[in-house]
């Protein structure tokens, strides 16, 4: 327990070390990014500018929700399948249990019959 109060108390305080630092970042000025093509990194001349970057990220956005959804979907079929095992070994277990269940019910009502006969 006492590590669990540790961890949380640091975390807490690299929280708040995260949020100062974010807080004191200078804001950076829009100019830089609005001057004309003297300003542009040959990256960005490379690459082709937003357009190619939008195309990208949209079809990357695409691919990764068809994989989300493939994965959830195997994820359900797998929890179906072991709620279905637990199930039948619920039902299993319950047959034996009833049945030991059920006999020491006998004896323990037999004892008192005996007992009661005896008095």
């Amino acid at each position: 327990m006492f590590y669990f109060v540790v961890e949380i108390i640091f975390f807490i305080c690299l929280g708040l070390m995260v949020y100062m630092l974010a807080k004191k970042l200078p804001v950076v000025d829009n100019s830089f990014f609005t001057n004309g093509s003297e300003n542009k990194s040959k990256l960005t001349i490379f690459i082709g500018g937003s357009k190619w970057m939008g195309a990208v990220d949209k079809k990357f956005n695409s691919i990764l929700a068809r994989i989300l959804r493939r994965s959830k979907l195997i994820l359900m079929k797998m929890d179906n399948f072991v709620g279905k095992h637990i199930e039948n070994i619920k039902d299993k277990n319950d047959g034996q249990n009833g049945i030991g269940q059920n006999i020491i019910s006998e004896i323990h009502s037999e004892n008192k019959e005996e007992k009661s006969e005896e008095e």
